[in-house]
């Protein structure tokens, strides 16, 4: 005798799998969508229970899921690098204890519509003899947000406040006018 597709809770679920492919193919984009209101509402009903079965999953399948991790790392370093700046700037954002501004504190410049410098004290964040290196840009050694040039200026100046004011000198000294 043949059963109707929805009397057989094993015929349905290859109905619904089997139609469910058919639409993804379709019409991904919505598939996609509707998977995740449906997966927002199911967790929205039980968080911790949600929680605790992706805790649980997570331990069942750790290396395969490593090993997922690792491959697609390695498959889209772009998108890993990025998401690694996004994590890094908030970091410093929130170590500086304001976001970061579109243009530079010292001279104003847009940095040619890059991002600004976390500009920190390197003698703060240096490694220690022996010891761990602190992670550069904690909010102890913040000292503002720079345009390259600028940053690149107080590198190369060794961070010297008396070479600095030295080669300010020099420049005016021996500015156009002043050296005919």
């Amino acid at each position: 005798m043949l059963t109707m597709p929805h009397k057989d809770p094993e015929a349905r679920k290859a109905y619904e799998r089997a139609y469910r492919a058919r639409k993804r193919l379709e019409n991904p984009e919505a598939v996609r969508a509707t998977d995740r209101a449906k997966a927002k509402r199911w967790y929205d009903r039980d968080p911790e229970k949600a929680r605790r079965l992706a805790r649980e999953f997570y331990a069942a399948h750790r290396v395969e899921r490593q090993a997922l991790a690792r491959d697609w790392r390695a498959a889209n370093p772009e998108r890993v690098a990025d998401i690694e700046r996004r994590h890094r700037t908030k970091a410093r954002e929130a170590a500086a204890g304001r976001p970061e501004p579109t243009t530079c504190e010292v001279c104003g410049s847009d940095n040619r519509g890059r991002r600004m410098i976390f500009d920190h004290h390197h003698s703060c964040c240096a490694p220690k003899k022996g010891g761990a290196r602190r992670v550069p840009g904690c909010s102890k050694c913040f000292r503002g947000w720079l345009c390259n040039d600028c940053n690149l200026v107080l590198g190369h100046g060794r961070d010297d406040p008396a070479l600095l004011r030295k080669l300010a000198d020099y420049l005016e000294a021996n500015a156009r006018g002043n050296n005919v």
